[in-house]
């Protein structure tokens, strides 16, 4: 049979196409690169935003007047399963911890997903460590779809590192709702975890995926020393939200500004470590003063990374009843975030150029160049046709708010 796959949203919804890739090539079916020639499409939807769960609405509506066997997977699949089958009631529903399911379209019995095999999307490889998680936020829609933590067992996930390190894979993404609760039902940890994942062998880094800090605000110095080792992107991504404590209190997040700042503080100290956050605007409740107090998180911590989301109401979530910033007003608010990272950003990766950093070539980008990655995580854009997987000396020429360029400087010496 012919699959054809569309998938939306984070690392983990990526990771569970990535486990309904490998089921299908396993059993000796194709995956196609145009839908015209499918034979079955599997769209694994997002839900995080009202937007994005229109988008994927109409999306299924389309492909469902065409003559296809039609899969919807991820998040919708849990929250929405009325709304889709409304649209169609033939269409197959995998909810997010069925990935395996797709083993039934091939007459093939379905594994669990940490044990079912994965593909490889180039040379990276996504590996998620859990589903669900233990918090409470109060906007979030992706806590019911998801549901409560379920941490995979370790040797699984070393097991699928290994197997994704002998066929080639160079960056291993971790992933999950919140990489900080990893353990935390099972009685293991995230530092446990990663610590074995540091003796695995072979010539490859590991991105490990937001971890709240809440989850690991009382131990994070632990959590960070263990990132020192080369097996790892010195990378982390913790989501702030908001620099308002009143703010962080509406939004259930269990942390305060400050315990943010200090961690960035740490990381930095112990790892150097390229830093990302995400930061919500337009919440119910928030004031000009609460915004202000985010501006002016942001230009203490001086993130490498701001992912900037205004406030969607979901429905069913605490937020969904309270009142919020208007319209104008949050898209203002959005608009002076967006300044501010641009131009923060954009002088931290300035300071790097005439730099000489090792890095290795991982996808091609827009046409005529190649995307690289270096220890730090840093995208770097190169000019020139490269090996993917090569490991390659680049001097560093731009520095743009989102992205570095750079020109090959020379191989890594061997």
């Amino acid at each position: 049979m012919r699959f054809y796959f569309e998938t939306y949203g984070c690392t983990t919804n990526r990771a569970d196409t990535d486990i309904m890739k490998g089921v299908v090539l396993n059993n000796g079916h194709d995956i196609v690169e145009n839908i015209e020639k499918a034979e079955v499409v599997v769209v694994n939807t997002c839900i995080v935003i009202g937007k994005t769960e229109n988008k994927m609405l109409n999306r299924i509506r389309e492909i469902s007047k065409g003559d296809v066997k039609l899969v919807v997977s991820g998040c919708l699949s849990s929250t929405g399963r009325e709304k889709i089958l409304d649209i169609d009631p033939n269409i197959e529903i995998f909810t997010p911890d069925e990935p395996g399911r797709i083993a039934e379209l091939i007459d093939e019995t379905p594994k669990p997903k940490f044990e079912a095999p994965s593909n490889i999307d180039g040379v990276v490889g996504r590996v998620q460590i859990s589903e669900g998680c233990l918090g409470n936020c109060s906007y979030c829609i992706t806590k019911y779809a998801r549901g409560k933590l379920r941490s995979f067992p370790e040797k699984s996930i070393i097991r699928k590192i290994e197997s994704m390190v002998d066929k080639g894979a160079k960056e291993i993404r971790l992933t999950a709702q919140d990489t900080g609760v990893y353990g935390k039902d099972t009685g293991s940890s995230l530092v446990e975890l990663l610590s074995k994942l540091s003796e695995i062998q072979g010539d490859f880094k590991i991105r490990v995926g937001m971890m709240n800090p809440a989850s690991i605000k009382q131990d994070f110095g632990e959590v960070f020393e263990t990132l020192k080792d080369e097996n790892f992107y010195r990378f982390i991504h913790l989501p702030v939200q908001s620099g308002s404590e009143k703010i962080l209190d509406n939004m259930n997040r269990n942390y305060k500004p400050e315990t943010f700042i200090e961690m960035v503080r740490e990381a930095r100290k112990k790892l150097g470590a390229t830093v990302s956050t995400d930061v919500i605007t337009g919440f119910p409740g928030e004031s000009s003063e609460d915004f202000e107090k985010t501006i002016d998180l942001l230009q203490k911590s001086r993130p490498d990374i701001i992912n900037i989301t205004r406030y969607s109401e979901r429905p069913g979530t605490e937020a969904e009843k309270m009142k919020h910033a208007s319209y104008n007003e949050s898209k203002k608010r959005s608009k002076k975030l967006t300044e501010l990272r641009n131009r923060m950003c954009g002088e931290k990766r300035k300071n790097m150029v005439g730099d000489i950093v090792e890095a290795t070539v991982m996808e091609e980008g827009k046409p005529g160049t190649m995307i690289a990655r270096d220890k730090y995580y840093n995208p770097i854009v190169v000019k020139k046709k490269l090996v993917i997987g090569e490991k390659i000396d680049l001097k560093i020429k731009e520095g743009k708010w989102s992205y570095l360029v750079g020109e090959v400087s020379g191989p890594m010496e061997k």
